[in-house]
């Protein structure tokens, strides 16, 4: 898939840098601290065929960065497309306006830039996020195991879910290799 940009700003906001170090310092210092905490794989009692394949796309992206170390809560960059873009890059994403989602509650971002291309075809906000122990989800939003709605796997700190592109199966899940 290509696209062709009109556009490409490179905007450096120095209050949210200065606010993304300090959580992140928070973060490594409880990956440090409690390493347990960031530790849990209870995602292999349940449906483990499904999940590994997921589990294992998100940690092969997250050892595409050279700056992902063992030791330390991995940073990845990922794609959120939105219609409020630029109040995004001024103040930063609005945790008490998050989406309460398919996969969860929170504020959703992709590693694939078409399906941010879906919420804004022109504009998408490329950023570093911090994605801590990921929870890889399989449930579709329709069954009544689904995570919508829902807070956080307690234990994870973020969820990642490979999705369908197909017109008729658009941003539900799908096997790894469809």
């Amino acid at each position: 898939y290509q696209i062709q940009p009109k556009n490409v700003y490179a905007i450096h906001n120095p209050a949210l840098e200065s606010i993304f170090d300090f959580k992140f310092n928070a973060l490594k210092n409880n990956w440090r601290v409690s390493p347990d905490m960031f530790r849990n794989k209870d995602w292999k009692k349940d449906r483990l065929t499904a999940r590994k394949p997921v589990y294992t796309r998100i940690s092969n992206i997250t050892k595409s960065y050279r700056h992902n170390v063992a030791n330390l809560p991995p940073i990845i960059l990922a794609a959120h497309g939105t219609r409020a873009a630029w109040q995004v890059v001024q103040t930063g994403f609005a945790l008490d306006n998050q989406d309460g989602g398919w996969y969860g509650r929170g504020i959703y971002f992709t590693s694939q830039i078409p399906y941010a291309r879906y919420y804004n075809p022109d504009v998408i906000v490329v950023s570093y996020v911090s994605i801590g122990n990921v929870y890889p989800v399989i449930e579709d939003p329709d069954q009544p195991t689904s995570l919508k709605l829902k807070g956080l796997k307690n234990g994870y700190q973020s969820h990642y879910v490979v999705i369908s592109n197909g017109s008729s199966k658009f941003g539900r899940p799908c096997s790894v290799n469809d």
